[in-house]
């Protein structure tokens, strides 16, 4: 059985001023996973950003990550991921 939990978006390009394309592209592919029956809709990105803007550009985002950060055990971000990851799956992760 297949369940549409969560639709995640990468927009890895290191390249800031484009980001705001890359959030764009994000948010229509969550609309099209919302219209899919998908719960989560989180987008990955690689630059430094205000979050109240790229929030603005991608209302459907319900959480936003950095690629680095998540990468690295030793960051807050990186813990919350995990959670999210295993809530989502129903595992333990701590």
């Amino acid at each position: 059985m297949v369940r549409p939990l969560v639709s995640i978006e990468i927009k890895g390009g290191r390249d800031v001023s484009n980001i705001h394309n890359r959030v764009g592209e994000a948010e229509k592919s969550h609309r099209k996973a919302k219209n899919l029956g998908f719960l989560e809709f989180w987008t990955i990105i690689r630059v430094a950003v205000d979050p109240a803007v790229i929030q603005r550009e991608s209302p459907t985002t319900s959480h936003f990550f950095h690629l680095d950060r998540i990468k690295d055990p030793a960051t807050q971000e990186y813990k919350e991921f995990r959670d999210r990851i295993g809530s989502l799956m129903g595992i333990r992760t701590s």
